[in-house]
């Protein structure tokens, strides 16, 4: 599900890009669900990273996952 997981790009959000804000940052929970996984902040650069011996790619699958599903049915009610 990974794309590369070598590839800082692909760890890496930048917290103050309007897009991650408006899809990530401002989501409720999203923040906490992302440091569960194994993402933390580096306040300095303002972003948010995966340092690779720490994210639980379990953890990020089955959130993924959950938020697939509650998207599906969000989307179908409308």
């Amino acid at each position: 599900m990974l794309k590369d997981r070598n590839n800082e790009r692909y760890r890496t959000l930048k917290i103050d890009n309007p897009k991650v804000k408006e899809k990530v940052v401002d989501m409720l929970g999203a923040l906490m669900f992302l440091r569960g996984a194994g993402f933390e902040v580096n306040n300095e650069k303002n972003i948010m990273y995966a340092a690779i011996q720490k994210w639980d790619e379990n953890i990020i699958n089955e959130g993924m996952r959950l938020i697939q599903e509650k998207k599906d049915i969000l989307f179908a009610v409308n």
